[in-house]
């Protein structure tokens, strides 16, 4: 499997000396059904087995609003209906009976307290609801549009507001790769999925703002920061937390006329 072009600049962007991403293949399903449920309702809406578009209404018939947790009841196609629980209005805690993964941090307290948020905004971004239209209140419907564009690549679409996600998705591993786009085909965010991960999250790439490395138990690996759209910082660390590189892109600029890649 090729790397994510964006990893490859966090390679070279600081000098690391250290073991490359191994991790062991686990037992994973619970999780894998999570994030093919939360992130694109798998199993849930339709998907046809060709390029055919098949459009689905998805109706809030019930909001219950309980401090920081938000409870909807949705009915998809007049007769499915899907329970979720949220936090921060769309990260989903579960989904029918689906819990989000949980991480077990050891390593420095401030390392775990950023690992935790940035796992956190990303299961945020992954989630579904980005896709609806807000505030979402009782009574509302959405008109989603479901493709299958070929292979392993599907599409689910918001048709009154033209947010879409492509995502691949395999019958191994479940889902490895989501895209999020505009309705004028802008790429916004991006993630790559591990179904051998623990927490599943490789990487999330927020377009101009940084994309972060996860180790397979959920603790940042590597952050790369954007600035006027160019990647202007990176860093590393340890997979207990310790700061192992830092580059500053913009006072020391990669040379990638001497990067050479082996195939």
């Amino acid at each position: 499997m090729k790397k994510n072009p964006i990893y490859l600049l966090l390679i070279f962007c600081i000098t690391l000396g250290g073991q490359a991403l191994i991790s062991e293949e686990i037992k994973n399903a619970p999780v894998r059904n999570y994030f093919s449920a939360a992130a694109t309702l798998w199993g849930i809406l339709p998907y046809s087995s060709d390029s055919v578009q098949i459009q689905s209404e998805i109706e809030c018939i019930k909001k219950t609003v309980d401090q920081d947790m938000i409870s909807y009841s949705f009915l998809v196609n007049k007769n499915t209906k899907i329970n979720i629980i949220a936090r921060r209005h769309t990260l989903i805690e579960t989904i029918d009976q689906l819990h989000r993964p949980t991480l077990a941090l050891d390593g420095i307290k401030e390392w775990e307290v950023m690992s935790y948020d940035y796992y956190d905004t990303a299961l945020n971004s992954i989630s579904f609801l980005q896709l609806l239209d807000f505030p979402i209140q009782e009574g509302k419907k959405f008109q989603i549009v479901t493709r299958h564009i070929q292979d392993d690549l599907f599409c689910v679409e918001n048709q009154s507001s033209g947010k879409k996600r492509e995502f691949r998705l395999s019958q191994k591993s479940g889902l490895y790769q989501i895209r999020d786009i505009t309705r004028d085909e802008k790429l916004v965010f991006q993630a790559s999925l591990d179904s051998s991960a623990s927490c599943m999250i490789i990487d999330v790439y927020h377009v101009g703002n940084y994309t972060a490395y996860f180790f397979p138990d959920g603790g940042v690996r590597g952050l790369v920061i954007y600035k006027d759209g160019k990647a202007s910082f990176a860093k590393e660390w340890s997979e207990k937390g310790k700061l192992s590189g830092e580059r500053d892109l913009i006072k020391d600029p990669i040379d990638y006329s001497k990067i050479k890649i082996i195939k």
